[in-house]
């Protein structure tokens, strides 16, 4: 092939690698749904304070606890929710990479060797005619040898987008993977503040049964001694004797809550069997030493279409199952590949790059669809169909992203009055107590109005430590609603007052 010639076809490629790449597209023009979004979060149902703050992604740091850092760390290297989604965005990158190769030709090589005796009686035969045509050098009761070596090019041209809009379609759903992982890390990291703070409320509603129950039965000895002595009644011994056995079976049941806890907790952070059999996870702060909550961050409410994960990956898979209708449609027209082929043969292999025969061609081909049966027809069908599914599960996670954003502002803000109210309410019952049992030592008052102080203090003191527990839970939710927590420019909020113990 001459160097005319080369450059010739080289100019020809040229041209033509011009048109496939300004070639159309018949995917549909991209507009996000269209939603009533509101303004502010002041239409919130409970209006909270505001002040300037950015996004902080380790917003599991305001809680100032450092084991609860030190899990969360942990569930985010060794959680295996995690690690699978690591795996399904290197799967999309590799989907993406597959689809950016259909730009590029397929290059293949060939080689071949060959050896052959043609006989005078075959030749009359006529049976290696043939053979004799294609090698001329092949002679009568001779053994012939052939070599030969080649390289084969196929590329098909994209004039009509189809790849395009493929490699387009693969990228945004390597956006909506990256966008799933974030969302894991969010969620994880939730999963495991969340899970840590039950493991507190539970080691307190523990330690309320403990402290309660050891107190009733040091007060029951003194009630069989009174009993005994015929001071007090056997109504008024069974009654205390009962208060003793609720107590204690409130007792098992913190017991086996802490331990259903902790192996959660394990789990999230990604221990070993054996670990999580055998051992337990540590305690940082108490749930009355964490902070209170913080104030809301001031923002425009459509900065969660930009900031939440799971709304990033479904906007993005919107966008891939539009780019999927312009490649479904691409398959109407007909699809033209240039082909060519380089190589060499030769009878003997030492001279095959010496004196060997040189082959080249280059061709191209045409292929059009005349008559397939409605696939094609009911590929695009399938691919519209698909982008409205996604259109429809885009707006569905707006809506739902929203709801998650005003229940949670909703449960923080009322939380703080509730730990006040039964905080309060603790105080009061525990002065009602001390003054239930004097007036009774004094026989003023009779023993049910002690046990029914004592009760409504123990059943005041575990709610208190439930709710405190759902009051840092509705933090969590906050910042897992809105993508991830803010930085506070002032000190964080001081920490919930703490209750004294009583029985």
């Amino acid at each position: 092939m001459t160097g005319t010639a080369f450059r010739r076809t080289g100019a020809a490629l040229c041209l033509i690698s011009g048109m496939a790449l300004s070639g159309c597209s018949f995917a549909p023009d991209y507009n996000r749904p269209a939603m009533d979004i509101p303004e502010t979060w002041s239409k919130a149902p409970y209006s909270l304070p505001m002040a300037t703050r950015s996004l902080e992604v380790q917003w599991w740091k305001r809680f100032n606890d450092p084991v609860l850092d030190k899990l969360v760390e942990e569930a985010l290297l060794h959680n295996q929710n995690l690690a699978a989604a690591v795996a399904r965005v290197d799967q999309a990158r590799a989907y993406l990479g597959l689809a950016r190769a259909d730009y590029f030709p397929t290059l293949s090589g060939s080689g071949s060797a060959g050896r052959a005796r043609v006989t005078e009686g075959d030749i009359a035969a006529g049976t290696a005619i043939s053979e004799i045509l294609k090698n001329p050098s092949i002679a009568p009761d001779r053994v012939n040898n052939s070599f030969s070596l080649g390289l084969q090019a196929v590329w098909e041209m994209d004039l009509w987008g189809r790849v395009r809009n493929s490699t387009a379609a693969a990228r945004e759903q390597l956006l909506a993977s990256e966008a799933g992982q974030r969302g894991v890390v969010l969620s994880l990291a939730g999963q495991t503040a969340s899970a840590y703070i039950s493991l507190r409320s539970y080691d307190a509603q523990l330690a309320i049964a403990k402290r309660t129950l050891a107190s009733r039965e040091e007060a029951l000895k003194i009630y069989r001694a009174r009993f005994d002595e015929g001071l007090i009644s056997e109504l008024d011994f069974l009654r205390a004797k009962t208060e003793v056995d609720s107590v204690r079976a409130s007792l098992y049941t913190a017991q086996y809550q802490v331990a259903t806890a902790e192996s959660a907790l394990m789990v999230l952070t990604g221990r070993s069997p054996r670990d999580i059999f055998e051992t337990s996870p540590e305690r940082g702060l108490e749930l009355d030493a964490m902070p209170s909550a913080p104030q809301l961050p001031v923002g425009m409410p459509s900065d969660l279409l930009e900031r939440r994960p799971d709304l990033i990956a479904a906007e993005a898979q919107l966008k891939a199952a539009n780019f999927k209708i312009g490649a479904a449609r691409a398959e109407w027209f007909p699809s033209i590949s240039l082909t060519g082929q380089l190589g060499t043969q030769s009878s003997e292999l030492d001279h095959l790059f010496e004196s060997a025969t040189n082959i080249w061609n280059i061709g191209g081909g045409i292929n059009l669809p005349i008559l397939t049966f409605g696939r094609i027809s009911s590929n695009v069908k399938a691919s519209e169909a698909a982008q409205r599914e996604a259109a429809a599960s885009y707006v569905l996670a707006v809506q739902q992203a929203f709801q998650e954003v005003r229940d949670a502002l909703t449960i923080q803000d009322r939380t703080v009055y509730v730990v006040r109210a039964l905080n309060d309410s603790v105080n009061s019952l525990r002065k009602a107590t001390d003054l239930a049992r004097l007036r009774y030592d004094n026989g003023y008052a009779s023993y049910l109005d002690v046990l029914d102080a004592e009760r409504s203090l123990f059943e005041a003191e575990i709610q208190l430590a439930s709710t405190r527990a759902a009051h840092l839970t509705s933090i969590i939710n906050v910042c897992m609603a809105l993508g991830g927590g803010w930085e506070d420019d002032s000190r964080p909020a001081a920490p919930a007052a703490k209750v004294s113990p009583g029985a």
